[in-house]
């Protein structure tokens, strides 16, 4: 027991989204002499730590139309980091993804995804999806993963024999690392357009204005639709729009979904949006693009190609980009309902929700002069 390096976890994940009978599992075979595995989770910890103040402040900030998660005035704990592959799957190195729980007032607040983009590079998403799963059937020190039917349960169980719950509860606390949250003030010059203004950190104020693409509890394919009644709502101030009216209007099938972003560009003209945004068929959005529409209050949308555990083809997506802290991307997704955050990669910017990852592939912006 005293040769593991990390926690050894078994996870077995059936959702509705996947056929039933799709078995994944966490890495359940790593021994002290796997130095491959060891030096990737280092690098990729060191990546969240160095990169986590410009994530965390978001989450740190209430707006008016978002709650902040997290207190200012709490420490904040992150757990060792676990992995997700598909079992009998090759172990591809160039596609790793660490995941670690941050957590503070003894609960899980926050679920960081490191994701392996290339050679030493790695893209950190956060977000609050996940979290409530672990707190839901978790003791907090401990977040054991296994199935019972098509439910997740993260509970103080036993990964093997050779760990009994409670090691591994004092195996995280022994694994974390605790930090002191934000102190320096970040609202700026506040406005009817942002909520927080300052040099380097920018949050639209996006109140009233978040579209989701569900109703009645049945969540529908209009992720692109609530992108578009978002932006129109936050620029033209028009409070009627909603993603199933931007539907309508296209006589488009709430499940149907569209093949390119075009739509949301001609739904933006039709009420009344400045010609200048631009269907941008392209992955490599600079990240002054992204300065340049947000300086001047004007939101993006985000097309995303999806796939599960970074191995199976799971579909589009769509997010609005509404901020930035530095390099990091405050956007709204409209599935989970929620503020997340992604770290910009000129290449390969990517966006991790749990299981799925999301690459960036095409956008509706503003172009440069």
């Amino acid at each position: 027991m005293k040769k593991c390096s990390l926690l050894i976890l078994i996870v077995v994940l059936v959702t509705s989204l996947l056929a039933p009978k799709t078995v994944y599992a966490l890495e359940s075979d790593l021994t002290v002499e796997d130095m491959s595995f060891e030096n990737s989770e280092k690098s990729a910890r060191n990546a969240l730590m160095k990169n986590l103040q410009s994530h965390l402040e978001v989450f740190a900030t209430d707006t008016g139309s978002t709650r902040a998660c997290l207190d200012k005035l709490s420490e904040i704990t992150i757990f060792e980091g676990f992995r997700v592959y598909q079992r009998g799957a090759e172990k591809d190195e160039s596609s790793l993804t660490f995941y670690y729980p941050i957590v503070q007032n003894k609960e899980v607040k926050l679920l960081a995804a490191v994701d392996k983009i290339g050679d030493n590079t790695w893209n950190i998403s956060i977000s609050e999806y996940g979290a409530s799963y672990i707190n839901r059937y978790s003791d907090y020190l401990s977040y054991t993963i296994y199935s019972e039917g098509d439910t997740w349960i993260f509970a103080p169980k036993a990964a093997s024999e050779r760990r009994a719950p409670e090691v591994i509860g004092r195996y995280h606390l022994e694994h974390s690392k605790t930090l002191s949250l934000l102190s320096r003030e970040t609202k700026g010059n506040q406005s009817d357009k942002f909520y927080v203004n300052t040099d380097t950190y920018k949050f639209l104020n996006m109140d009233n204005c978040l579209m989701l693409q569900e109703a009645d509890g049945t969540k529908y394919g209009l992720c692109w639709a609530a992108s578009a009644a978002t932006m129109i709502r936050y620029i033209t101030g028009n409070r009627t729009v909603s993603a199933f009216s931007i539907a309508d209007e296209f006589h488009i099938g709430y499940n149907d979904g569209i093949e390119t972003l075009s739509t949301i560009r001609s739904a933006l003209l039709r009420h009344g949006v400045t010609s200048q945004y631009r269907y941008v068929a392209r992955q490599a959005v600079s990240l002054t693009e992204i300065y340049h529409n947000i300086n001047n209050a004007y939101p993006i949308a985000m097309g995303m190609q999806g796939r599960v555990l970074s191995v199976i083809p799971y579909g589009k997506h769509v997010v609005t980009i509404v901020g930035y802290n530095g390099s990091t991307l405050i956007m709204w997704d409209s599935a989970s309902g929620k503020i997340v955050t992604t770290s910009y990669n000129d290449k390969k910017t990517t966006y991790k929700l749990f299981a799925y990852t999301y690459t960036w592939i095409q956008s509706v912006l503003i172009p440069l002069p």
